[in-house]
């Protein structure tokens, strides 16, 4: 199948989650982001600002900013391309065009600097291949910081955690040779890694 059709499926299947199973996975999420290895020293976190329906990032981003972590969030600066702004305030982000909050251009790093990323998806597979929401924003972004871990599962970003909803989690899913795979996936029931 290809991953336009994927696409239409899995946001079909995510329309359908009851707010009741999303609460309660977005709670053990959180619980299972803050625990990990890597979040706990990170000094660094870039975090996507999540949307409806996606695992929601807004307690792990409040979170974070009250531990004195350094955080960075997706701004979109031009066709296909964003950068990670810093923040110090959640609610200081405004809505873009599309409606996802959005921060003010400031303080960037680039994803070398970022001790750990959150990444969003529609659908992630254990490989650490996802499918993302087609614009192939985090795919470009990350490319310098997967090319540079060639030597380590296949390139992966291996602090890289996409967050997904354990029932839109895929066995497989297509890839291209520009799509990126991340290091470590993060559902409500389970976390897996690349070894």
């Amino acid at each position: 199948m290809e991953k336009r059709e994927l696409r239409k499926l899995i946001r079909a299947e995510a329309s359908m989650l009851e707010k009741e199973y999303i609460d309660a996975a977005n709670a053990a999420v959180f619980e299972r982001v803050i625990t990990l290895p890597e979040f706990i020293a990170a000094g660094t976190l870039f975090s996507y600002v999540s949307c409806e329906r996606e695992p929601d990032t807004h307690r792990i981003i409040r979170y974070s900013l009250a531990r004195g972590k350094r955080v960075y969030v997706p701004r979109i600066t031009g066709s296909g391309l964003m950068a990670a702004t810093r923040i110090t305030d959640l609610e200081a982000l405004e809505p873009d065009r599309y409606g996802i909050l959005t921060p003010a251009p400031g303080e960037t790093a680039s994803p070398a600097e970022l001790e750990l990323s959150l990444v969003p998806c529609l659908s992630v597979a254990p490989n650490g291949y996802r499918l993302g929401h087609g614009g192939g924003y985090y795919d470009r972004f990350f490319a310098p910081a997967a090319r540079a871990e060639v030597d380590r599962a296949a390139g992966a970003v291996m602090n890289g955690a996409v967050l997904c909803f354990e029932r839109l989690l895929s066995a497989e899913l297509p890839a291209c040779a520009h799509d990126v795979r991340f290091g470590i996936v993060v559902t409500e029931n389970r976390i897996l890694r690349l070894t």
